[in-house]
């Protein structure tokens, strides 16, 4: 499977799993932390991911000066890296490497010198994933459930990869090297994404209690991010 990435003259496409450095090693690290978290004592599993897992009533209760910022802040990252389960972990890593693959290559990163594009990489995963937990907290503001995972961060990089993956390099305007957000394949591209993930979300849950438990306002959010966000991003990786 390949995804054209419109960086090169003529329809040549990259291999997905022809990962750059940054997000093997942005793989590695999810992975080894869930494996080091598995391996720990249940008492300590719990007490990282009470505190690291994102809290909607903790971070209202920061805002009223109940807790303090690091409880309430800290969390919007931490809750990235962490996971409920090895399939929650590996699906998220294979996610990763399809999508954040094409991002990474867009933005530079290790293309001769990986530091400053790899770095905006990273920086645009983590503010989709952040922007993924508001949504799920500001939607949820009573909920008693703790949000983990790196989802948010995976479908704000699948917002970004939608405004240049699915057209040739010459479809878009001149001097862009991404479609405008009211291109009609960033629209239609978009509508299926929202649905499906619609579906497998609050729909899905009535069907069976595991797509119940799946975080699709953290989805939403990252995604509705990436989407808007990326241009921005891909400007500041550009060499000056």
């Amino acid at each position: 499977m390949t995804i054209n990435e419109g960086g090169r003259e003529g329809a040549e496409a990259q291999p997905i799993f022809n990962a750059p450095p940054i997000v093997l090693w942005l793989v590695g690290i999810l992975l080894a932390i869930h494996a080091v978290i598995f391996m720990l004592p249940a008492r300590v599993e719990n007490i990282i991911t009470l505190y690291g897992a994102v809290s909607p009533r903790l971070f209202f209760a920061g805002l009223r000066g109940q807790v303090g910022p690091e409880i309430m802040l800290t969390p919007l990252v931490t809750h990235i890296f962490l996971h409920a389960s090895w399939m929650h972990v590996v699906m998220n890593a294979v996610w990763l490497l399809a999508v954040g693959s094409p991002i990474a290559r867009r933005l530079g990163a290790g293309q001769g010198t990986p530091a400053i594009p790899s770095a905006i990489f990273v920086l645009f995963f983590i503010a989709s994933g952040i922007s993924g937990a508001l949504v799920y907290i500001f939607i949820h503001p009573d909920a008693n459930s703790l949000l983990v995972g790196a989802s948010g961060g995976i479908f704000g990089l699948l917002g970004g990869a939608v405004r240049f993956a699915f057209r040739p390099p010459w479809a878009f305007p001149p001097g862009r090297r991404f479609a405008p957000i009211n291109d009609r394949m960033v629209l239609v591209w978009s509508a299926v994404i929202l649905l499906l993930n619609f579906l497998t979300g609050p729909i899905g849950g009535l069907i069976t209690p595991e797509a119940g438990s799946i975080a699709w306002e953290a989805h939403l959010g990252g995604y509705l991010f990436g989407l808007l966000a990326f241009p921005i991003f891909a400007h500041a990786a550009q060499p000056r």
